[in-house]
């Protein structure tokens, strides 16, 4: 009876010595080749961050000043057209419970005069607001972020509008007197937009000029 023939001996050594040389890798923390790699974002920063389940809410954090808020929990958005001094267009790519990817946003705590509209004539102020807004938002990327109720009465979004680094662009509307503090209805910063109006009329600000006090 002739002897069954042997299996070659290399490629058994070769599987030996990957598999070995693998599991070192692993144990070591370094990744190897089979390991699933999260994809790439857009930008090639790694994974997407996940969606956040519901809006980040101010009111929920019981935040009082503009500056406790936290960007990173925010939504990200990017402002595509600016109405008024008080309301904008945005653009979410990623929204949230509750939000589509295109809102209009009514910016909380701000007062706008108005625009004119058919055969009515705009407010005295109305159109420098609105130009003062559109300079500071238009094309911007922004944060959302939300208080007591996510929309107002006309279904339009209530937010404040946020730079990436952290600045509540609402309050700087009020601050440079491009529009005034909204405060019959209560939010979570209304003492701080409050301040920031006395501030802008002690200044003579915008608004608060000789050329807009009756």
């Amino acid at each position: 009876m002739r002897p069954r023939p042997r299996a070659p001996l290399l490629p058994t050594v070769i599987v030996f010595a990957c598999v070995t040389v693998a599991a070192a890798f692993l144990a070591a923390g370094i990744p190897v080749a089979c390991q699933s790699r999260p994809a790439p974002s857009a930008s090639g920063a790694g994974a997407t961050a996940p969606v956040p389940a519901i809006p980040y809410s101010i009111h929920t954090e019981r935040i009082r000043e503009p500056s406790a808020a936290d960007p990173s929990r925010m939504t990200v958005a990017r402002v595509l057209r600016v109405v008024d001094g008080d309301t904008a267009v945005v653009e979410i790519p990623r929204p949230p419970a509750g939000l589509g990817t295109r809102e209009t946003v009514r910016l909380i705590g701000v007062d706008a005069p108005e625009l004119g509209r058919e055969s009515r004539a705009a407010d005295p102020g109305g159109p420098e607001s609105a130009a003062a807004a559109r300079a500071l938002l238009e094309g911007r990327a922004v944060l959302l972020a939300f208080d007591r109720e996510l929309r107002d009465r006309y279904g339009r979004v209530l937010a404040y509008l946020y730079s990436p680094d952290g600045v509540c662009l609402n309050l700087e509307l009020v601050r440079s007197g491009a529009a005034r503090a909204l405060l019959k209805y209560p939010f979570a910063f209304s003492s701080a937009f409050a301040a920031a109006e006395r501030e802008a009329r002690s200044a003579g600000r915008g608004l608060h000029s000789e050329l807009y006090i009756p």
